[in-house]
């Protein structure tokens, strides 16, 4: 998987499951999207997209911070997390987006 730093907001895991004729997106965020109207945006993409994907979200745990060090620490344990969560879709097709 090679190292990354953790700029990422959203990883978008695209694959194939039991049933080939559907698609499957796994998107992986770390934390909850707190703005009401993003999310209601959101929610409205993934209902248009269900009838040609099963999508599914998978928020991980934030790690707090205070200062620009603890900043650092913090993605390192984000991005550690992140890696984890994808090293179970070896195979398949990973979007990474970076909040920059």
């Amino acid at each position: 998987m090679g190292t990354v730093f953790s700029i990422t907001f959203l990883v978008f895991v695209i694959h194939r499951g039991y049933d080939e004729s559907m698609l499957y997106i796994s998107i992986v965020s770390v934390g909850t999207m707190k703005n009401k109207d993003l999310k209601k945006i959101f929610d409205d993409y993934v209902i248009r997209l269900s009838p040609y994907a099963r999508v599914r979200t998978i928020e991980l745990r934030a790690e707090p911070f205070r200062d620009n060090a603890q900043k650092i620490k913090a993605k390192k344990a984000e991005t550690a997390r992140i890696i984890k969560e994808l090293e179970k879709y070896k195979t398949e097709t990973v979007v990474i987006l970076s909040e920059r």
